[in-house]
Parts: C-alpha cells; sequence; structure tokens
C-alpha cells in the first residue's frame, strides 16, 4: 500500500529578493504499512480560479515565478514502514524578484521502481501537495472588504448554512478569521461556542480575487428555532451578523400542510352543510 501523511499541508512564509531561503516538509510512511513507500516530489505552481477557488496545479503566471526558484535536496527516496522523512527544500529568490505573492506547491507522490511495475501488477499511484503561500517584501498593496456575511434563516435538514465573500485587490495574499457561534433560541442551550468547539478558522485569499467561502452548523435538532451568529476579521474589518435560524424537516412541512388543509377542508364542507341545511327549511 502507498498511502503517506505529509505535514505541513500548508506554509505561509516572507521571503527577500536576493535571500535563500530554507525549509522542509515531513513524510511519513503510517505504522500500519506493510510495504517501503517510494516517494518523487516535483515543484508545481499554485493558482485558484472562480469565487469557489478551484485548485490549479499546472497554470503558471507572474504569481508563480517561484517555481524556478525552488530546489530539492533528496527528490527521490525510500521511507520504510513507521518511518519518518523530514526533505529540506531551498528557495533562491532572485534579486528581481517582483513584491507581493509568489505561490508554488511541492507534490509529493509514489514512486515505485521500474522493476516493480512490470507484468500485469497495477500499482496504486497516491498525490499530495504542500502549498508554500510566500510574501516577498516590497511594493505590497494590502486592499480588500467583506462583501456579505450571510446566513440561512430556514432550512429543512437541520443544517444552518453561513457564507461570506471576500475580495482581495491587493498583490499579496490576506488572511480572514471566521467565527461561528450558534445556540437554542428557545432552551439557550449552546451548540457551537468557543467553550464547546474548534469553530474559528482561517481562510486564504489570493491576490486580485473573490472569494466565497461556506460552511455548515452541525448539531441542531430535526425541529427547533435557534440562534446563529458569524463573526469576519479581515484586513482590519470586523462583520458580524446573528439571525434566528428556523429548522423545519420535509416530514413536518407535509404534515403540517396536511393538517391546514384538512382543516380547511372541514372547515368549507360544514359551511356547505349549513347552506344546504338552510335551504331545506
Amino acid at each position: 500500500m502507498n498511502a503517506f501523511t505529509l505535514m505541513p499541508m500548508e506554509q505561509m512564509i516572507e521571503l527577500n529578493a536576493g535571500e535563500i531561503y530554507r525549509g522542509s516538509i515531513t513524510v511519513a510512511n503510517p505504522a500500519d504499512s506493510t510495504e517501503d513507500f517510494y516517494y518523487a516530489v516535483g515543484i508545481v505552481p499554485y493558482s485558484v480560479s472562480g469565487s469557489e477557488y478551484e485548485v490549479n496545479l499546472a497554470k503558471k503566471s507572474n504569481r508563480s515565478l517561484m517555481v524556478d526558484w525552488i530546489s530539492i535536496k533528496e527528490p527521490t527516496g525510500v521511507i520504510h514502514p513507521n518511518e519518518v522523512k523530514t526533505i529540506e527544500f531551498t528557495i533562491n529568490v532572485p534579486e528581481t524578484a517582483p513584491a507581493g505573492g509568489q505561490y508554488a506547491a511541492l507534490a509529493v507522490r509514489s514512486d515505485a521502481p521500474s522493476d516493480r511495475l512490470s507484468g500485469t501488477n497495477v500499482q496504486n499511484i497516491y498525490e499530495m501537495v504542500s502549498v508554500i503561500f510566500a510574501d516577498v517584501a516590497g511594493e505590497t498593496v494590502h486592499d480588500g472588504q467583506i462583501v456579505s456575511n450571510m446566513i440561512t434563516g430556514f432550512v429543512a435538514n437541520g443544517k444552518a448554512s453561513v457564507g461570506a465573500e471576500l475580495v482581495n485587490n491587493g498583490n499579496t495574499h490576506e488572511v480572514a478569521e471566521v467565527t461561528v457561534e450558534a445556540k437554542n433560541a428557545i432552551t439557550g442551550d449552546v451548540i457551537l461556542s468557543n467553550e464547546t468547539t474548534m469553530n474559528t478558522y482561517q481562510e486564504v485569499i489570493m491576490p486580485e480575487t473573490s472569494r466565497y467561502i461556506t460552511r455548515e452548523v452541525d448539531g441542531m435538532a430535526g425541529l427547533g428555532i435557534y440562534e446563529v451568529s458569524q463573526s469576519i476579521s479581515y484586513m482590519g474589518a470586523v462583520s458580524t451578523n446573528t439571525t434566528t435560524v428556523i429548522v423545519c424537516p420535509l416530514w413536518f412541512m407535509m404534515l403540517f400542510i396536511l393538517t391546514i388543509g384538512t382543516i380547511i377542508g372541514t372547515i368549507l364542507a360544514l359551511i356547505v352543510k349549513r347552506r344546504r341545511a338552510k335551504k331545506i327549511v
């Protein structure tokens, strides 16, 4: 089995033109593995497209020049079961490096020796990437805003959705911190808070992009009224939205509609019956 773990999945670093930066990633062959893990490390550009941030590991741009600055000390090797290997990399930043964000990823994949790939034996190929978010010092531009802070007010599946749209007009990446809290509006029971769960997370907003982020709030009963709050801290601005969320499952809605329909039908039948009785009299 060629499964493995990779750490960190992303790292943020600061660079200066003309400097040499040294870093590393860690690759582990799990203890339950029964085979040596042969690996290969490549360097690929990293970019995103669309507000949903579809990742692209092939497109080169002026924001992925760093691909040509990185070198790997041991790009191939083997890791025995229950062993961990630190793979070092070096970034040689040129004197002419532009200020602002530079993005690349170290792609680690299984790389079985050719003699093991003979015959009809098919090897499973696994690949994971460690993304490097670099900020080159110089004339960086920090400009962006919180466009929207949204919470779904009515849900049928017990999971409220919170969302936000963030814009970055600058030339380097920015980090938004989002905190979500929720409680039962009737009983006061807390579902999400700093005391009960990790409900604060961070999102990277790439330069010259607009990003839409969304999360689901779990832990709500099938029927109830809740108070959900989302606070967004981004580039010095803070936006807080608190919304009353009604959770009403489809079966209850159908039962409610059926009940109302039955009541209305009964009332109409009584009205018709009384009118007929008056005509007879």
